[in-house]
């Protein structure tokens, strides 16, 4: 009778893991999904308001290599950059010396 008692705790233990394990995997999994969904979100967003800006500039009237130039300046304003270009070297050494903040 005693053992039947313990493998019924065992058991109920094992079982109780598997309840956390689970509940520990859907909450885990709910916030990657959220992150996901507020990742693409913000990317949309941050399309549609190139688009307004490129459609403005164009109204402007400024040329298509004018409206390149402008948005690898809004770029580098940003701290983005086109691909293959890269960061000058002597802003990587200041961030890393002083955080790149009001040494300017």
């Amino acid at each position: 009778m005693e053992k039947k008692k313990k493998q019924k705790q065992k058991l109920n233990w094992k079982k109780w893991l598997l309840v956390g394990v689970g509940a520990v995997i859907l909450l885990v999994g709910g916030k990657y999904l959220l992150m996901r969904k507020q990742i693409g979100d913000r990317s949309r967003a941050f399309e549609v308001q190139r688009e307004v800006m490129i459609d403005y500039w164009k109204e402007q009237g400024l040329s298509d290599e004018e409206i390149a130039e402008k948005m690898i300046e809004e770029r580098s304003m940003t701290g983005e950059r086109p691909e293959g270009m890269e960061r000058p070297a002597s802003s990587s050494f200041l961030r890393m010396v002083g955080g790149g903040r009001g040494l300017h």
